[in-house]
């Protein structure tokens, strides 16, 4: 009985010679640190040796006011208890060894929940508001208010959530649109080879100015005017915006002569930046014929509703 007393209290001096210091934080229910009472209870022992029984001794330790301690514990099994209450408890499990552990690392059973996994009384303390949601940062759990009105949720690596609100997309911002009725004509020559028209060839029947609301949308164009061809000829018509020297959209058209019919364009440019600006329509032929505009040869057709018409549309 004596050996196993000996062997029993050399075993205990073996433990506490190898023992580890374990480390750890904790808060309230409202994320705050809390300065209170851990109970570290043994699982380990007791040991028998009739008739005595042997323990291993309770051992309690104060947060700061940080919640943060630090407790030298022998390696074995514990019960940890937080403040005195029963429900606040879970097992740890001390490896042999010096060393330093944070307690969450310990943890082998009845612990509820591992943060940022968010129980159901933090969701009531990050959320405040009717429509709040819930996202991550990278290192908690964080509230993202509700956006307003028919916003639309988006992603957002610029954002400390990775996420934003914003306006619904539109399909168009904003059109203007351009006429020019006047009966006129022009010879001046729009080559149809393999390069871009020029701001100097043809005649510029009509522009149109916008504002951009978004340097980021674009601009749709949309371009029909009546065209009479005394010759056999094709008819060209390109867009040109601001001061640029080389048409941005081009379009041309087989005429025979004594043929009256319009000319379209379409075409869709970045926006690139909320500066008013200027597009133009230049019309031409191939070569050194004669062309009408909104009539014939004999004159005007439809007492002037067939008008060059320009239509820049605003869109995301």
């Amino acid at each position: 009985m004596n050996f196993l007393r000996v062997f029993c209290f050399w075993l205990l001096s073996l433990a506490c010679a190898a023992a580890a210091v374990v480390t750890g934080n904790i808060k309230d229910t409202a994320l705050n640190p809390a300065a209170t009472n851990l109970t570290f209870t043994p699982l380990s022992t007791p040991i028998a040796d009739a008739p005595t029984i042997i323990f291993s001794a309770v051992q309690t330790v104060p947060t700061d006011a940080n919640g943060q301690f630090a407790l030298t514990l022998a390696p074995g099994d514990y019960k940890v208890t937080i403040g005195g209450n029963a429900a606040d408890s879970f097992l740890i499990s001390v490896p042999p060894g010096a060393g330093t552990h944070a307690w969450t690392d310990l943890v082998t059973g009845a612990l509820t929940y591992r943060y940022p996994y968010s129980p159901a009384y933090v969701d009531r303390i990050i959320a405040i508001a009717k429509g709040d949601l819930f996202t991550f940062d990278g290192t908690n759990v964080v509230r993202l208010p509700a956006g307003g009105g028919g916003d639309f949720l988006a992603a957002d690596s610029a954002t400390a959530t990775g996420l934003r609100w914003r306006p619904p997309p539109q399909a168009w911002r904003q059109a203007v649109m351009a006429e020019m009725p006047t009966y006129t004509n022009t010879s001046a020559v729009i080559p149809v080879d393999d390069t871009p028209p020029l701001a100097s060839e043809g005649l510029q029947v009509l522009s149109a100015t916008i504002t951009p609301q978004s340097a980021g949308g674009f601009i749709q164009v949309q371009f029909s005017g009546l065209v009479y061809a005394g010759a056999n000829v094709m008819v060209t018509a390109a867009l040109f915006r601001n001061s640029e020297t080389s048409a941005v959209a081009a379009v041309t058209d087989s005429f025979t002569v004594g043929q009256t019919r319009h000319v379209t364009l379409l075409a869709r440019v970045s926006a690139q930046s909320t500066n008013t600006q200027t597009f133009a329509i230049r019309i031409g032929p191939a070569s050194a014929t004669t062309i009408f505009f909104n009539g014939n040869a004999s004159g005007r057709l439809f007492g002037g509703t067939a008008a060059q018409r320009l239509i820049l549309t605003e869109t995301d």
